[in-house]
């Protein structure tokens, strides 16, 4: 028991080692790889794109969405008409009996 117990640490320490050398090669690789001229062009050149023609869709959509929150608030705030008022296309109240004049 004391044996595996020993040959059980001994192969952590190492493997630890070796792990952590490994570890720090692809690290270095992987930097060198990012931080290279063709990749950087390739993240540029996304970051571009996405700028000229992500950004304005996305703006559209929340500019739509912010005018239907607006209309829905503005209808939540209007307060209940009684029965012999109707409002007109132009927004305007005006009694029931005098639709159609």
């Amino acid at each position: 028991m004391i044996g595996f117990v020993a040959g059980a640490a001994v192969g952590y320490v190492l493997g630890t080692r070796a792990g952590r050398q490994r570890y720090e090669q692809i690290k270095r690789g992987s930097a060198r790889i990012w931080h290279s001229d063709p990749i950087q062009h390739r993240v540029e050149a996304a970051g571009q794109a996405v700028k000229t023609q992500a950004v304005p869709f996305v703006a559209d959509k929340v500019g739509d969405a912010v005018k239907a929150a607006g209309r829905a608030v503005k209808d939540k705030a209007r307060p209940a008409l009684p029965a012999t008022v109707a409002v007109q296309d132009d927004g305007t109240e005006v009694a029931a009996t005098d639709l159609g004049r």
